[in-house]
């Protein structure tokens, strides 16, 4: 299995990934990077993805609608 620095599966992308929205919340406030993008293609998730195209590819509105909302103007699309 490979490391979260080898893939940057950090734990906010996993929680987006997953559709945790309050942990995502949580992460982010705490300081968490709102930037992360996927390094390597893995779970159907392709290279370079961020937390706004996983929470899209995976159908999670609630988050999307946050990360769109609150977090988009700091996120490098």
């Amino acid at each position: 299995e490979q490391a979260a620095h080898e893939t940057a599966w950090t734990p906010v992308f996993v929680a987006a990934w997953q559709g945790h929205v309050e942990i995502v919340k949580y992460l982010l406030r705490a300081g968490a990077n709102a930037n992360v993008k996927t390094t390597k293609e893995d779970e159907d998730v392709p290279a370079g993805s961020s937390l706004i195209s996983v929470a899209d590819l995976k159908g999670h509105g609630e988050l999307l609608e946050f990360l769109r909302l609150k977090w988009e103007p700091q996120l490098d699309q």
